[in-house]
Parts: structure tokens; C-alpha cells; sequence
């Protein structure tokens, strides 16, 4: 067999951060398909915000999320699937984009 086909032994480090870099690029599209889905429904949840640069939000309270709030997938399980100001339940949109980012990683990771 070619010696280019073997398993390369990988640094857990750097799977782990480019799996936390696929987690965000989960979290962004998240949050993309959030804002762009209220627009075109022609909700005012986020209206007046940038696509880019907006901040994220409650929908239900429009309270601006921070950090702890934003960590992909473990803060919507942390938080039950709750809003952490208003307790409005967050849908699993969110959790599932994230998580199927990661996986989409390590499926591509494992097959070479």
C-alpha cells in the first residue's frame, strides 16, 4: 500500500480546536438561517440589525446573549434548551446545526 494512504497520527489539540472552528462555523449558520428564515416570513425579531455585525438575541425577549450563552451546543444543553433571561425555549435548530457542523468535521476526518 502507498505510504501517502496510512493513518497519520493527528495532535489531539489541534482536532479539538478544529472542531471548536466548525462548532462556530455551526453557530454562525445557526444564527444566519435565524435571521435570514425572520426575514423573509417578514418578522421584526431582528429587523434594523446587520446580518454581519448584529448581535444575537432572544427572540422571544430580545435580550442580547452573551458569551456563556453562545457556547455551541453545550449552552443550549446546559440551559435546558432555555432562554437563560426570559426561559422561552430555544428550538433545537440551533443545537442540531451546530452539532451536525461538528460532525460534518469528523466525518471528513475520519475518511482522510
Amino acid at each position: 500500500m502507498l505510504s501517502w494512504l496510512q493513518p497519520f497520527p493527528a495532535d489531539p489539540v489541534l482536532v479539538a480546536a478544529a472542531a471548536a472552528g466548525f462548532a462556530a462555523v455551526g453557530s454562525f449558520l445557526g444564527a444566519a438561517q435565524a435571521r435570514l428564515g425572520a426575514a423573509i416570513d417578514g418578522e421584526s425579531t431582528y429587523a434594523g440589525t446587520s446580518f454581519w455585525t448584529g448581535r444575537s438575541i432572544c427572540p422571544a425577549c430580545r435580550t442580547a446573549l452573551t458569551v456563556r450563552d453562545l457556547v455551541p451546543v453545550v449552552s443550549w444543553l446546559a440551559l435546558g434548551s432555555r432562554c437563560r433571561h426570559c426561559g422561552a425555549p430555544v428550538p433545537v435548530d440551533y443545537a442540531a446545526i451546530e452539532a451536525g457542523s461538528v460532525a460534518a468535521f469528523f466525518l471528513a476526518f475520519w475518511i482522510g
